[in-house]
């Protein structure tokens, strides 16, 4: 049990910020294409005309059977039929599906072409409407890289530009691949199009492909729709979105995925890569690399005209299970943004499903990560699940994050509740945001957290806090602080926030705080304005009578059990002890002009410690020493983290401040 030095902290964090949520954004070697055998089947061959009508929205075309449908794809070729409008008169047999279970290794007889053809440019404009019937037993087998001018968009449509509504696909088996590949039960891909009131229940698998979802592969406003089958990707290419409605982006409304969706990059119950999603469910499984319950990445979109699209994710509930193994989140994986006129808004989603990670997960949000943007909102989010993870672990957000450079933009997270009890495995955890880094300069970035609750027990190693867990401005803010280039904007801001959980460390050497457990922003002008802490505050670990006597007499210097009603410890966040060579000065603390600023808070939970004072080392001195103040616990007291405390009181410790050092402050009630 030797004392964990400030170098060794500092790799612990190197590794865990880089290990646990880097991971995301690389950049991979582009995977060769997978040529697999294909199986052979035979096609359906198509009618000569229509059952009836003339193709108007009044009379539309009906189809009545299987070859009327594959007449549907030959005669889009001429203009007028790729423009007019259609409609099933009956449910509709591609195969017979008594042995659909045995599909992935014994093709049924006919296989199915997708209605169009990208590569010739042939698309289908207008409507299909499904009038309530099943089209049944369409199985598709095909790998794009093995033809000359693969056609990349598989589904029952290749690319759709038109509408298809009021049609259910069921018993159906797509398995498809090509660098390019984009599949869907209804659609590959579509522009500009609508899918209305469709359900699938089908297979679909990926090998090599690019973007896959229940009902369309990328693109397009889906609507009123249901997918409950299985979405499998078997190969490890960089940058999959999958999504249980759509792979990536488009425009989803009242939609509900209840299937499973196993990917290996980014997965999502309703899509993958995400656009504007409202009033949508989850109620399947969703696995990735980096999932989310709703969506598994929300990143900087360009519509086709080239304007920048600003994303709402609105209404939504996540009810299934999501597990990444980079990040998760019970409504969003990861969200990443890295320009000034894009925003993205979370609004009103509720996760009440299990989530878990190998590395980075949160009740909400897995990770937000800011190079440039307009403005990040998370308003009025509840998570109402236990969450717990090997890695970071939080209740709405796990990760909030600057890039290297040119961090610029607000973050606002608001009204948001934790409900859930959160137990990391690992060094950091926090009831509403787990961990805040800025890192480099050229920072002009504002986070600002209102009104936001916590009420479940928060559980980590070694810093754990009721609403924000870890924050720093660099990975040494004393060494970088003459590099920094802060605009005077640049701001933190905790206001009106409450907890009511327990908030508990584990391990010696550690650090725990009622509303934030260990603030390293002295750089950055900080508010913890009017928060309330009625929480117990505890370090809980306990020593063996071997390991009592082992440290009795050894050369070990002092381990810190710091706890504080509101913030744990201010100063460089990454040490757990005053930086080396640095003075600490009392005019910095409880300084009028000081950066960070504590005024209005409140606390009643107790702070505690295990008293283990009686374990002296080699030179008589405790070999464990607690810092637990009612408001503070402990500070590093230097030029860069002096903080002022002004309308603040406690009733859960013996002082304000827990470091005797320096002169107490606050009113004790």
């Amino acid at each position: 049990m030797k004392k964990i030095t400030a170098l060794a902290l500092v790799l612990i964090m190197l590794i865990t910020l880089f290990a646990g949520c880097k991971k995301d954004e690389e950049v991979k070697e582009p995977v060769e294409p997978v040529i697999r055998q294909v199986v052979e089947v035979k096609y359906h061959e198509a009618a000569t005309s229509f059952a009836g009508g003339t193709g108007i929205a009044e009379d539309p075309y009906q189809i009545s059977n299987v070859n009327e449908l594959v007449y549907l794809g030959t005669a889009l070729e001429n203009n007028d039929y790729s423009k007019a409008n259609y409609i099933l008169t009956a449910d509709i047999a591609l195969n017979d599906i008594s042995d659909f279970d045995n599909w992935a290794t014994d093709a049924p007889e006919y296989g199915w072409k997708p209605i169009g053809d990208t590569a010739a440019a042939i698309h289908f404009d207008g409507v299909l409407d499904g009038n309530g019937h099943k089209i049944t037993g369409m199985f598709m087998d095909v790998d794009g890289n093995q033809t000359e001018t693969p056609n990349d968009y598989y589904g029952l449509f290749a690319e759709l530009r038109g509408t298809v509504k009021n049609l259910t696909v069921e018993s159906s088996y797509v398995r498809g691949s090509g660098n390019l590949a984009s599949i869907g039960t209804v659609a590959g891909h579509t522009l500009n199009a609508k899918i209305e009131n469709c359900n699938a229940n089908t297979v679909i698998e990926l090998y090599n492909a690019l973007d896959a979802g229940g009902i369309v592969g990328k693109g397009g406003s889906v609507s009123n729709c249901t997918y409950s089958g299985t979405i499998t990707e078997y190969d490890d290419k960089s940058f999959v979105n999958m999504g249980g409605i759509v792979g990536y982006a488009g425009d989803v409304e009242n939609c509900t995925f209840s299937g499973t969706l196993s990917g290996k990059e980014y997965a999502g119950g309703i899509a993958g890569w995400g656009g504007n999603i409202n009033n949508c469910i989850n109620k399947g499984t969703v696995s990735g690399n980096t999932a989310g319950g709703i969506v598994g990445n929300v990143y900087e979109i360009v519509n086709t005209s080239g304007e920048k699209q600003h994303k709402l994710i609105e209404n939504c509930i996540n009810e299934g299970k999501v597990s990444g193994t980079v990040l998760a989140g019970g409504i969003v994986g990861n969200m990443g943004i890295a320009s000034e006129d894009y925003s993205v808004s979370v609004i009103k989603c509720e996760n009440k499903g299990e989530v878990a990670c190998d590395k980075s997960v949160a009740g909400v949000v897995g990770k937000i990560m800011v190079d440039r943007c307009g403005v990040i909102k998370l308003e009025d989010c509840v998570n109402r699940s236990d969450v717990s993870g090997k890695g970071e672990t939080g209740g709405i957000i796990c990760h909030l994050t600057g890039a290297i450079l040119n961090q610029k933009g607000d973050v606002i997270i608001s009204g948001c509740q934790n409900f859930g009890n959160i137990t990391s495995e690992s060094l950091y955890g926090g009831g509403i945001i787990t961990y805040f880094l800025v890192m480099g300069d050229k920072t002009d970035l504002r986070v600002t957290v209102e009104n936001c609750t916590n009420e479940g027990v928060i559980q980590s190693l070694t810093c754990a806090g009721g609403i924000l867990g870890f924050s720093n401005v660099s990975f040494n803010a004393e060494v970088m602080a003459d590099g920094m280039n802060l605009s005077d904007n640049t701001k933190i801001a905790l206001n009106n926030c409450n907890n009511k959980g327990k908030v508990k460390a584990t391990n010696s050497n550690s650090v725990a705080g009622g509303i934030v457990g260990a603030l390293g922003m002295g750089y950055i002008s900080t508010e913890v304005t009017n928060c309330t802490n009625i929480g117990a505050v505890n370090i809980d670990f306990t020593l063996t009578d071997e390991q009592i006597v082992e440290g009795q007499g050894s050369e070990w210097n002092e381990f810190y059990q710091i706890g504080g009603g509101i913030i744990g410890r201010i100063g460089d966040a990454i040490k757990l002890t005053t930086a080396e060579g640095v003075e600490t000065n009392y005019d910095n603390v409880n300084s009028k002009s000081a950066n960070i600023k504590i005024s209005g808070c409140r606390s009643t939970g107790t702070v505690t410690a295990p008293d283990y004072s009686f374990i002296l080392n080699k030179w008589e001195k405790p070999l464990y020493v607690n810092y637990l103040g009612g408001i503070v616990g402990q500070c590093s007291a230097t030029d860069g983290y002096a903080f002022g405390v002004e309308n603040c009181t406690y009733s859960g410790a013996e002082r304000g401040l827990g470091d005797t050092a320096y002169a107490d402050f606050g009113t004790k009630k």
